[in-house]
C-alpha cells in the first residue's frame, strides 16, 4: 500500500463471479474514485442544484407522517428527520431551534407552507 501515489484515491470493489468448473470465485478491484462519466456527472449536478425542491419534498412528507404518527419513538425519528432535513435547507438555526422545542407539527407545516413560497418565487 505504501507504494500508491499519494494524491490519487482508490476504491476497493469486491467483485464475484462463476468459474468455469461452477465454483464461486473472489476478486478485489481497483477503481478510481473519479472514474465517472459525462453523464453521471451531469446527474449529481442536477441532484445538487435541486436539493432544495427535494428536501421540501421530504419535509412535506415527514409532515404527513408526523401528523399520522402512533407512537412517540416513531415520532422521535421523524422529528430528527425533520431537523436534518431543514438543516440540510440551511434554515436559521434560531428557526430550527423553536420548531425542535415546540415539536408541533403544524408550526413545522406552517414554515414549509413559506418556504414553499419563497422557493416559488425564485
Amino acid at each position: 500500500i505504501s507504494n500508491f501515489p499519494v494524491k490519487e484515491v482508490f476504491a476497493f470493489a469486491y467483485t464475484t463471479y462463476l468459474s468455469a468448473s461452477g465454483g464461486h470465485n473472489t476478486k478485489w478491484e481497483f477503481m478510481a474514485k473519479n472514474e465517472r462519466s459525462k453523464y453521471q456527472n451531469e446527474v449529481i449536478s442536477r441532484y445538487y442544484d435541486n436539493l432544495d425542491t427535494i428536501m421540501l419534498g421530504k419535509l412535506g412528507e415527514l409532515v404527513t407522517e408526523l401528523y399520522l404518527a402512533d407512537t412517540p419513538a416513531k415520532q422521535d425519528r421523524l422529528w430528527q428527520r425533520a431537523h436534518k432535513a431543514m438543516t440540510k435547507l440551511k434554515v436559521s438555526p434560531a428557526i430550527i431551534d423553536h420548531i425542535m422545542e415546540k415539536r408541533d407539527v403544524e408550526i413545522l407545516a406552517k414554515n414549509l407552507q413559506d418556504w414553499l413560497v419563497k422557493q416559488q418565487k425564485k
